[in-house]
């Protein structure tokens, strides 16, 4: 039989023959050589005959198979002396007479190894084998069996056959629209689908899209057209029109898994009227004041080079505040500064690094607002103008959907969920978004809505009461970490306090809360252990909330979003820790999520039936922006106010704060 061995193993080689050769694809694609390897690609390869590469092999080793070889001798060395002397054994047998000394003596100290290479290279033809060449004949798979690997290995299952589309395999009631480069969007039918629909939507509503499908059904996989027409449909239509008719047929296919796995309520309730919203939002967009974003580029340039010079002042040289590795050798190696972190390239200059020198040194204090006012003036100050649009002279962002796997949106186009609340120099950007004239922008707040959700879901009698009492839940909790009245909790208990709460929802521990605040981990250990006991309710959900998780691999929302949490079980305890976080996590972040984007839907259709000159403009993390005429600000506030607070039915209250301003800044 003449024999094709696909492979792509040099040592392979020595099997070529008249009958025998071998395929490299791989090799052929890398290097442009030629497909197939037989005798005279051997010899371009090796310089001698295939009946020979054992030889050289056994002179030249493979240290990628630890084959000694002999000491020295290289392909191109060995393949001369097998030419000259016809085998390993004859090099060997000549090795006394050879005149360069240094050779002689390595031939003559390895011979053993060099017989032993030969024997470890030289590949076994005659091993009896208990079958005929028909048993190896190709019947197709055990589908049974591949199904259990499947499982067992977590991969995703190939379709099992070629799916061709044509116009009797899909709805004629609706609408498909695939966006051709050449073209446009294609339409095909009558209600409207498309994969990442509110690109299309103009006035029309969008019915369906198979992007959000793909999103609920697994948050964690991918969701682009090409990944969802590989797997669904088992192959990437070539035309426009196919391509049209492969996004209404993949829209049908997983809207009816999402029905097997109770997941079409959310889609069709929820996230595709959702999607609506956002594509409104996307086209009204928010104005920008460019020219105090150009007063703020002018100071902030100033500081910057205010900063620069002190900082050479103290180094006593010039050097470049932005480069890492400059940094590292003013602060370690010229300053002699202690180093905290060490990299695989050298001592570590990153924030955490700045923040524990800074406690002692001027010099990072200046490095770390160095770095914040250059990430602002890069990112927001100097970017936001040049993303005003033309036309309406607004900022136009894209609102993503189906990102987060927790369920909560992103924007990009600008990033809006980025812009830092909490110091002087974010909240003066957001002094740049501004209502239009004679309107205010009113930003609605949803106050501590995670932590509203965590007291909801685990029933903790003492975070249930803070809530209900409408206490300060941070001070309620410092008062029972320090066992002191509420009356007499200090700000810096209360910070503690508030740290331990949110970190509880990323699955902090002590080390975390030690470094976090700055305190030794006794410390840190004595306020979770305080912690635990008094608020016993959360982590005795926790626990039997992970061993559900175990069993079922998934976690969901109160409103039935799904994630995967498959590496619970894992031996790797990274993964499983990691797991573990995300499992705690969910529940509480994407019913938060599921909350907001409801209050959106609420919203919208209270300003569509009372006030349609009213616009939402933006959704950032809790918090809603609506752009208002000023007359009736109070009305849309209070009733918005309302409608988010009454979203959900929670064992605790929810509530919301809101502002209106003319610009975002005074709003919130």
């Amino acid at each position: 039989h003449p024999v094709v061995i696909v492979t792509g193993d040099k040592d392979m080689m020595q099997l070529v023959n008249d009958q025998v050769c071998l395929l490299d694809e791989l090799r052929a694609a890398k290097t442009g050589a030629e497909l197939l390897i037989k005798a005279p690609q051997v010899k371009e390869k090796f310089g001698v005959s295939p009946d020979k590469v054992i030889d050289v092999l056994a002179l030249a080793g493979d240290t990628s198979d630890h084959v000694p070889g002999v000491r020295g001798i290289g392909e191109k060395t060995a393949a001369e002396l097998i030419l000259e002397h016809g085998s390993l054994e004859g090099v060997l047998n000549y090795a006394p007479f050879i005149k360069q000394k240094a050779r002689r003596e390595k031939l003559l100290e390895d011979s053993d190894l060099a017989r032993l290479s030969k024997l470890l290279v030289t590949i076994d033809c005659n091993v009896e084998l208990d079958f005929s060449l028909n048993a190896l004949e190709n019947n197709g798979p055990n589908q049974e069996k591949l199904d259990a690997l499947y499982e067992e290995l977590d991969f995703k299952k190939p379709t099992k056959q070629k799916i061709t589309l044509n116009t009797t395999e899909v709805s004629h009631d609706r609408i498909a629209i695939f966006e051709d480069s050449a073209t446009g969007p294609i339409a095909l039918g009558k209600s409207f689908v498309a994969h990442d629909a509110k690109r299309f939507l103009k006035k029309k509503l969008i019915s369906g899209d198979p992007m959000i499908a793909s999103y609920l059904l697994d948050p964690d996989a991918k969701h682009d057209l090409t990944a969802l027409f590989e797997e669904y449909l088992g192959y990437i239509p070539e035309s426009s029109i196919q391509k049209a008719f492969g996004v209404l047929k993949l829209a049908q296919i997983l809207e009816a898994k999402l029905k097997e796995e109770n997941l079409y309520e959310l889609y069709r309730d929820l996230e595709i009227p959702l999607e609506n919203i956002l594509a409104k939002m996307e086209q009204t967009g928010i104005l920008i004041d460019s020219e105090l974003l150009g007063a703020m580029s002018t100071e902030f340039a100033d500081r910057l080079r205010d900063l620069e010079q002190k900082a050479y002042e103290i180094a006593g040289v010039e050097f470049n505040l932005a480069s890492p590795k400059q940094v590292a050798d003013i602060l370690f190696n010229k300053l002699k500064y202690e180093s905290v972190k060490n990299t695989k390239t050298g001592q570590s200059t990153d924030s955490e690094v700045l923040e524990e020198l800074a406690k002692n040194y001027p010099l990072p204090r200046l490095l770390l607002e160095h770095r914040m006012l250059s990430k602002l003036k890069g990112t927001y100050i100097d970017a936001l103008p040049k993303l005003v649009n033309l036309e309406t002279g607004r900022v136009h962002t894209c609102f993503n959907q189906a990102v987060a796997a927790t369920g909560r949106l992103s924007s990009s186009d600008p990033n809006l969920q980025n812009i830092p609340i909490k110091t002087l120099e974010g909240r003066r950007i957001r002094e740049a978004f501004i209502a239009k004239p004679g309107c205010v922008l009113i930003a609605l707040d949803y106050s501590q809505i995670e932590l509203r959700v965590l007291a909801h879901v685990t029933e903790d009698p003492l975070m249930l009461e803070s809530f209900v009492k409408d206490q300060d839940v941070h001070a309620r909790t410092a008062s029972e970490i320090f066992e002191v009245e509420l009356s007499e909790v200090n700000a810096d208990q209360r910070r503690i306090a508030k740290t331990i709460n949110f970190g509880l929802l990323y699955g902090m521990g002590v080390y975390k809360l030690s470094e976090t605040l700055g305190i030794p981990r006794s410390e840190a250990t004595h306020y979770l252990k305080r912690y635990h006991e008094r608020y016993a309710g959360i982590f005795s959900w926790q626990q039997r909330w992970l061993e559900q998780a175990k069993d079922s691999k998934s976690v969901t929302t109160l409103m039935g979003r799904r994630r995967f949490v498959k590496d619970l079980n894992s031996q790797n305890r990274m993964l499983a820790a990691r797991a573990e976080r995300i499992a705690i996590n969910t529940p509480i972040q994407g019913t938060a999520a599921d909350i907001v984007k409801k209050a959106m839907l609420d919203i919208d259709a209270m300003l569509s039936k009372q006030f349609p000159e009213v616009h939402m403009l933006l959704q950032v993390h809790d918090e809603l922006v609506l752009e208002c005429p000023e007359n009736t600000s109070d009305q849309v506030a209070n009733l918005a106010q309302k409608l988010m607070e009454q979203t959900c039915e929670l064992k605790v209250p929810m509530r919301v704060q809101y502002g209106i301003g003319k610009n975002w800044s005074t709003a919130h």
